[in-house]
């Protein structure tokens, strides 16, 4: 899919240069993002908020990103996943 004039989702797109869900869920809502509608200010906001909460906590990125390589190629279970996340 396009929008407008740019590849977003496509083989070559701008989705697979830019992150690597390990998860269908996870492109789906990166795509989402990407191919929605113009966020609000007040969304904007709260996405910053988030950032700004991870980038003091660099070893759970690390280890993160550690778990996701590992991952790579493996079916995930998606709903484990999330209750497992809401748990953490």
């Amino acid at each position: 899919a396009c929008a407008h004039d740019l590849d977003v989702v496509g083989p070559n797109g701008l989705l697979s240069r830019i992150a690597t869900p390990i998860t269908a869920r996870g492109q789906r809502a990166l795509a989402d993002l990407l191919l929605g509608p113009r966020p609000t200010a007040a969304v904007v906001r709260e996405r910053q908020a988030a950032v700004r909460e991870l980038t003091g906590e660099r070893a759970l990125r690390e280890d993160l990103a550690a778990l996701s390589a590992t991952l790579r190629g493996h079916k995930l279970d998606e709903a484990r996943l999330a209750r497992w996340a809401s748990h953490a």
